[in-house]
């Protein structure tokens, strides 16, 4: 019997394994379906096969990220954040939740100012929103109240819930529930949103049955607006890091 901790040593150098092992034939797949196009611009099979690259490629973005929150590469910043703008960059790029808009009902609330780092704060919205949506047949709710200590926000959703056995490891990497039947997914998607919360030194609560919904309730503090020579120091340190 595997202990947690050696368990998780197993599970991240999987997570990293398979973020490098992908990076290669999706760029060759890439670089391939272009020269296609244009050799073949109208082609509805071309398109397809663009489609499927496209969930592919998104794919491989989960692994990265989870990979790199987990193995903390990544610095959180600090910069004044609009949750409306948030929410409408999230709908744009993100064709699961565009397809998916009619379902979604937002309440935002006025918003005090409050800073945090808007790209870990996207990805936690998508990573739960995206769950909800697709373990959900009908509205999931959003609503997101900021003052000037924190924001919380909330997602509800009435779909086929959590089992009680799974709540406790439901944010383990890899894990995903015992009752999600045939559904896609990759049981990143917690495991992300969890690590970005900490990193932003919040919290995540999640409250669920298998006859009345989800809830997933995020607590995130207001931080501090930062100085932007500290932003463009911690940019150089990151780049040399990177250097070879």
């Amino acid at each position: 019997m595997l202990t947690t901790e050696k368990e998780n040593i197993i599970l991240n150098d999987v997570l990293s394994r398979i973020t490098h092992d992908l990076r290669t034939p999706n760029a060759v797949l890439t670089s391939n379906i272009q020269m296609l196009k244009e050799d073949y611009p109208q082609s509805e099979e071309i398109e397809l096969c663009e489609l499927a690259l496209t969930d592919f490629s998104e794919m491989i973005a989960q692994y990265e990220l989870a990979n790199s929150l987990i193995k903390g590469r990544i610095t959180p910043t600090s910069q004044s954040i609009d949750y409306n703008e948030i929410i409408h960059q999230l709908i744009t790029t993100n064709l699961f939740i565009k397809n998916n808009i009619q379902r979604l009902n937002i309440d935002i609330s006025p918003c005090s100012t409050c800073f945090s780092d808007s790209n870990l704060v996207m990805n936690i919205l998508k990573q739960v929103l995206t769950n909800a949506l697709s373990y959900s047949s009908s509205h999931v709710y959003l609503n997101i109240q900021t003052n000037t200590c924190h924001t919380e926000i909330e997602v509800k959703d009435n779909g086929i819930g959590i089992p009680p056995k799974d709540l406790p490891i439901i944010k383990k990497l890899f894990y995903r529930g015992t009752n999600i039947g045939l559904r896609k997914g990759s049981g990143l998607g917690l495991t992300i949103a969890n690590c970005a919360i900490k990193l932003l030194e919040g919290e995540l609560t999640i409250s669920s049955n298998t006859k009345g919904g989800t809830t997933v309730k995020i607590n995130i503090p207001n931080g501090k607006k930062e100085n932007p020579s500290n932003r463009r120091r911690r940019s150089t340190k990151q780049n040399f890091a990177k250097s070879p």
